[in-house]
């Protein structure tokens, strides 16, 4: 093994030959030679192409109330053109090639790793990993009609579903606005009827 086309000194009398630490492409030559005769064939250059590594890509966690298939987002690393989604940290499957990956459905939290990768030059950066949180929905809080004699205000007693911290309470079944995060609610000054959703 050499490092120039003609004279220089050998570097390695081997089958391979293992360089130094390179920062950039490089070329070294190799001969076959005969040690019973002392005869040498002609060079042949190879050359070693030094590619960057993508860095890693950009990501965020997300959270889903609810069983679903969820679409993990992350931003492609410079250096790369796609990403490459695993269900390990190293090794494991290659679950997806693409710049988002979207899930099976999931019933509790699962984490996946993504790392950005050069489908010109085959590089590939660390793997960063991706949580998908799947958290239960509450279940209906437990609430009763409440009525009273002649005009005024009703305390409306609930209390909270399995599964949830605090009960909201709106003045429309969808949508509409938000009145209190309370147990009891209390409600304005009522002349006539009046439904609350909770």
């Amino acid at each position: 093994w050499y490092d120039d086309a003609t004279g220089g000194p050998v570097l390695a009398e081997s089958l391979t030959f293992t360089t130094p630490p390179l920062t950039s492409g490089a070329e070294y030559w190799v001969a076959s030679y005969d040690n019973s005769i002392g005869c040498e064939s002609d060079r042949r250059r190879v050359r070693i192409f030094i590619h960057d590594i993508p860095d890693e890509p950009g990501i965020a966690d997300i959270q889903h109330c609810g069983d679903a298939s969820v679409t993990l987002p992350a931003t492609i690393g410079n250096g790369g053109n796609t990403n490459r989604w695993y269900d390990s940290p190293a090794g494991g499957n290659l679950l997806a090639q693409s710049e988002s990956y979207t899930t099976p459905v999931l019933t509790g939290p699962v984490t996946y790793w993504v790392s950005s990768y050069n489908d010109s030059t085959g590089c590939e950066s660390d793997r960063a990993p991706v949580t998908a949180k799947i958290d239960k929905i509450p279940d209906t809080p437990g609430i009763s009609n409440a009525s009273r004699c002649g005009e005024g205000t009703v305390d409306l007693v609930s209390s909270i579903g399995n599964n949830g911290t605090a009960n909201r309470w709106y003045n429309a079944p969808v949508g509409g606005i938000l009145l209190d995060t309370v147990l009891t609610y209390t409600t304005p000054y009522l002349s006539a009827s009046a439904t609350y959703w909770v």
